[in-house]
């Protein structure tokens, strides 16, 4: 599974938001069968790379800053 496009608008970050969405799309995740999940964003945005380190998210070295999760 691959999330694109997620955002949390001012106002509602660090309230635990993102956090909420991701949990949210594992277990989507998990439930359908997939084996792992996938977020990107842009090479500038260091506080959500930091964000999705935090969460367990491992950095693919492709195009851009992209991480993955095993769904175990």
């Amino acid at each position: 599974v691959d999330i694109h496009h997620l955002f949390i608008a001012d106002g509602h970050r660090n309230a635990g938001v993102g956090k909420a969405l991701i949990a949210a799309a594992r277990d989507h995740a998990r439930s359908i069968g997939a084996e792992a999940m996938g977020i990107g964003t842009d090479p500038n945005n260091l506080t959500a790379q930091a964000a999705y380190r935090a969460m367990g998210f491992q950095e693919v070295t492709t195009m851009g800053p992209r991480f993955r999760i095993a769904l175990d």
